[in-house]
């Protein structure tokens, strides 16, 4: 009884030859296939960043504002005339951002050009500003 339960199972035995699981080559032609799928699913991305953009920003407003349906809120917010405009103005942010975050982290790790480092500097210690007489 035991036997028949396994053999009626989906993906344990081949209908048409009554080979117990997928053969060989169709299991090869799967993973090849699912491979394949993903190399194309990555290259779309690389190639629309905004697409993470959007999800992050999505993500933060459901979060934000909690929504009773994801489903509604979701509709409404990926059908705004204005989502150009809120994801073109995220990603600036976020490069502004990134770009401060480097040039704090070049300045802790001392890897500033001395040019830029003379400038703060002279811009932040000059020593004859103050007179002591």
């Amino acid at each position: 009884m035991a036997e028949e339960k396994k053999e009626n199972q989906p993906g344990h035995s081949h209908d048409l030859i009554g080979v117990k699981g997928i053969i060989g080559a169709q299991n090869n032609e799967i993973k090849k296939q699912i491979l394949g799928m993903r190399i194309s699913n990555e290259k779309y991305f690389r190639e629309h960043p905004e697409i993470e953009t959007m999800i992050s920003i999505f993500m933060k407003k459901v979060l934000d504002e909690r929504p009773q349906s994801i489903l509604e809120f979701g509709g409404a917010f990926f059908d705004r005339p204005n989502l150009k405009e809120i994801i073109e103005g995220s990603k600036e942010k976020e490069t502004q951002e990134a770009s401060q975050a480097e040039a704090i982290n070049n300045l802790i790790t001392n890897r500033t050009g001395s040019i830029l480092k003379d400038q703060m500097l002279n811009n932040c210690y000059k020593p004859n500003q103050f007179s002591f007489q």
